[in-house]
C-alpha cells in the first residue's frame, strides 16, 4: 500500500508540474521546464516512474518541453552523443 501511495503522489506531482509548465508565461517557462525535467529525471530511476512518464509523454511533448532545444528536431541529433546526454541526467 505504501508503494501505491508513493506512485500516486509522484503522479500527482508530475501532473502539477506539467500544468504549471503548460500555463507558464515566457518569463517563467524556463524555470517551469527545469522543474518538470527534474521530476522526470527522478521518476526515470524506477520502472513505476518510467510508466508514469510514458503515460504522460504526449501531454509533455504537446506542452512544448522540447521547444527551443536540440530535441525539438531529433533528426539533427548525433546518435553517438544522445546516450551520453541521457546518462548524464538533467542539469
Amino acid at each position: 500500500m505504501g508503494n501505491q501511495t508513493l506512485i500516486d503522489n509522484s503522479n500527482q506531482k508530475l501532473q502539477e508540474l506539467l500544468e504549471e509548465f503548460r500555463s507558464a508565461t515566457s518569463l517563467t517557462k524556463t524555470e517551469k521546464a527545469n522543474r518538470l525535467m527534474g521530476q522526470i529525471d527522478i521518476l526515470s530511476d524506477s520502472l513505476e516512474g518510467l510508466n508514469l512518464v510514458y503515460n504522460q509523454i504526449e501531454q509533455i511533448c504537446e506542452g512544448g518541453i522540447f521547444n527551443e532545444s536540440p530535441w525539438a528536431d531529433p533528426s539533427k541529433l548525433v546518435a553517438g552523443l544522445v546516450n551520453g546526454t541521457l546518462k548524464s541526467g538533467h542539469p
